[in-house]
């Protein structure tokens, strides 16, 4: 079984209070997470404490819960 992730998540800004799409670069799960919104790359390190990915840009805090994740099941 392999798991595969949506190419998009929501990324909150704390302090503009705003939800935006964003694509996601690259992922591995509870560790870190680094996306692309206005041309710009985030990455993001899981929080274990908010059970959330955070991270900063230009003096602005981001919040994801990351992109949605779904076990597919391989044979042969």
């Amino acid at each position: 079984m392999t798991i595969k992730y949506d190419n998009t998540c929501e990324l909150y800004c704390v302090d503009t209070e705003i939800n935006q799409q964003a694509a996601v670069l690259n992922y591995d799960l509870e560790k870190r997470l680094t996306v692309a919104i206005a041309g710009n790359k985030i990455v993001l390190q899981w929080k274990e404490s908010i059970g959330r990915y955070a991270g900063k840009l230009a003096g602005l805090d981001f919040l994801s819960d990351g992109p949605k994740t779904y076990n597919v099941r391989t044979t042969r």
